[in-house]
């Protein structure tokens, strides 16, 4: 039987301190391959939380270099120095470039502290619209408009099930090849259509780019107050008629490929 993908959204807030949501991270597993996407805040607790270990993962998939998204990045390098805590196989980290020197200039500040030796970690660079393999899963990255360091991510499974995470990004074309016959997709949505911001999204922005791509099921994270104050679910579906999901931390999903109508 085909492997297919199971997602856990460890963390679906912002870039300030909420109770309930933690900052961008999201788990996914394919058979015995396990990723992260994106590694905020909170993401190496919440990842044992959901069953999962930071000695066994096999990857991490990060799509900017916003702190919300990589700031658990440097306790783990810094962890895999503790005496006994060591890692059979190294992580695969895929970045941009962009990515890749920010960690590096991290890497100048703290040291040898924050550099396990090659067994325990692999860093790759990924230019933009190239499809690669990464455990079973085929990886398309792409270009979103958000900020310089910025990767869209889109993996494949082998039952043919799609799931696109774009990362931050406002709206553009490049964003609805990123989101393009995905079977789930997790987009934000962070200002309301009043405030338009040309690096987010808005319900309606949110909402023509997942039509226009084709999407089967959106997960719609990444929330500011301004916007969670509207009523985001029937803006989007004015424009979009696909499923429409506002997941909280810690759920889980299936992708699976859609049955064509």
């Amino acid at each position: 039987m085909a492997a297919g993908m199971e997602l856990t959204t460890l963390g679906t807030g912002v870039a300030f301190p909420e109770a309930e949501r933690g900052p961008t991270s999201h788990l996914l597993r394919c058979g015995d391959y396990a990723a992260l996407v994106d590694i905020g805040s909170g993401a190496l607790q919440k990842l044992h939380r959901a069953g999962g270990s930071a000695l066994t993962l096999n990857a991490l998939f990060i799509t900017h270099a916003h702190l919300d998204h990589i700031a658990d990045l440097m306790p783990l390098l810094f962890a895999l120095h503790v005496p006994g805590y060591t890692r059979a196989l190294p992580l695969d980290i895929y970045a941009s470039a962009e990515t890749h020197d920010i960690i590096g200039r991290a890497q100048d500040a703290f040291g040898d502290w924050l550099r396990p030796p090659p067994s325990q970690v692999r860093m790759h660079t990924i230019e933009r619209g190239v499809q690669f393999d990464a455990g079973p899963l085929r990886v398309r990255s792409g270009t979103v408009s958000h900020t310089e360091s910025s990767i869209s991510w889109r993996f494949s499974a082998p039952d043919g099930g799609v799931l696109a995470i774009p990362g931050d990004s406002g709206p553009c074309e490049a964003l609805i090849n990123s989101l393009s016959g995905a079977d789930v997709a997790i987009v934000e949505c962070s200002t309301p259509d009043e405030m338009p911001l040309p690096t987010h999204l808005s319900p309606g922005t949110l909402a023509d780019a997942a039509s226009r791509a084709d999407v089967g099921h959106l997960l719609v994270v990444h929330r500011y107050p301004w916007v969670m104050g509207t009523d985001v679910d029937d803006l989007i579906r004015k424009t979009f008629a696909g499923q429409v999901t506002f997941p909280d931390d810690m759920q889980r999903f299936v992708v699976t490929p859609r049955i064509p109508s």
